[in-house]
């Protein structure tokens, strides 16, 4: 049965001067309705909500293609149970707004709940994951800070792979030199905290502070937002390009640093010294390539931790008399940064490193640039 209406609910049906063209299910659907649904609006019953439920292909197939649905007369089992019947037939990632008690559990039930606090009452704020206090700031909530979390959580986590990746490569180099007997290259002091201090706040706070563009570029171009909806950051293949990349460096760390050393009378924990330095010059540099909104707060946790590197191991020079370390590096770090060798190979590590990240992001960034005037 199909009629017209020229009305809109909630702005979830187009309002236009010709009348609003709608489909209404109130039970069985065979195919011919199915493929008349494209584009339409739909309306479904609680009868319908049941089939939904049940799988049945032509409504699967006809919600599909609406270009948008309404349900009446639904309890709040009913409203959860659309949820999780989108979830798993259509196989859609939910979001789900109510300003009521009755909307908690389609709220509870979506991949992302929105609650709005007003005249209903706080249950829906208290029990979603984002609550807004108006219907309008929704646009914002969703271009705006919705796109910024996908952008952030994608590189964040994909830093942490290859940082990952290329803390452990290292040490796996060193094992052809060692006759695989497991020993670690670096101060292990240095190797605890690396990655739990030296390398974990900046990505995360990098994470938060972070824009790929401002929040005017963003609720003026809506269709940006599709980079997170269609997940085209957080990929496979950005993951095998990250890995790929932290297990090249780790290379370049550790053969820069082996030939620079070379038939030398340096030490183990001199060796040591030059990866340990190496590996957060490089780490900071690769993080830093991919920071695209640059303010204080973010040099200046690069610089921080970069001088608190060198602190720890002048630190520890000064102190390694009094601890239990065998064979303690007893002013090693003083002697080594005053040596041009060092500066030189930490020069040669940062340039060979970060070559092939560097030189593909200007590539990818001029045909950006290049096809962007042209569709203009």
């Amino acid at each position: 049965m199909s009629f017209y209406l020229s009305f809109s609910c909630c702005n979830s049906i187009e309002n236009t001067i010709n009348p609003v063209f709608f489909r209404v299910i109130e039970s069985e659907v065979d195919a011919e309705v199915a493929s008349e649904s494209a584009g339409l609006n739909i309306i479904m019953s609680p009868t319908a909500i049941r089939l939904a439920q049940d799988g049945n292909p032509h409504l699967i197939e006809a919600l599909k293609k609406a270009k948008s649905v309404l349900c009446y007369r639904m309890t709040p089992s009913e409203k959860a149970t659309i949820v999780n019947t989108v979830k798993k037939k259509i196989k859609g990632n939910v979001l789900a707004i109510g300003d009521g008690a009755n909307d908690v559990p389609m709220i509870q039930a979506a991949h992302v709940g929105i609650g709005i606090a007003g005249k209903e009452g706080l249950q829906a704020a208290m029990a979603c994951d984002f609550a807004i206090a108006r219907f309008k700031f929704l646009s914002r909530l969703l271009l705006v800070h919705g796109h910024w979390c996908y952008y952030r959580l994608s590189n964040t986590f994909l830093y942490f792979l290859y940082k990952n990746a290329n803390a452990v490569f290292i040490v796996f180099y060193f094992q052809f030199f060692n006759g695989a007997s497991g020993t670690d290259i670096i101060d292990p002091l240095y190797g605890v905290a690396y990655p739990i201090i030296f390398t974990s706040v900046q990505p995360v706070i990098v994470g938060v502070l972070d824009q790929d563009d401002d929040d005017e570029t963003l609720m003026n171009n809506p269709e940006k937002y599709g980079i997170g909806r269609e997940n085209q950051l957080y990929t496979w293949k950005y993951f095998f390009r990250d890995v790929a990349d932290g297990i090249y460096q780790a290379a370049v760390i550790y053969y820069v640093t082996h030939l620079t050393l070379m038939d030398s009378n340096a030490s183990f924990w001199e060796f040591g010294f030059y990866i340990a330095i190496g590996s957060i010059l490089v780490n900071s540099a690769h993080l830093a390539l991919q920071v695209r909104y640059w303010h204080w707060p973010i040099i200046t946790l690069f610089l921080f931790f970069i001088f608190l590197t060198f602190a720890y191991f002048f630190a520890e020079c000064l102190i390694s008399g009094l601890t239990l370390v065998p064979d303690a590096p007893v002013w090693m770090p003083v002697y080594v940064v005053g040596n041009g060798k060092f500066w030189f190979c930490q020069i040669i590590m940062l340039i060979v490193a970060l070559c092939p990240r560097f030189t593909s992001q200007c590539l990818i960034s001029s045909l950006n640039a290049t096809t962007n005037r042209k569709t203009q």
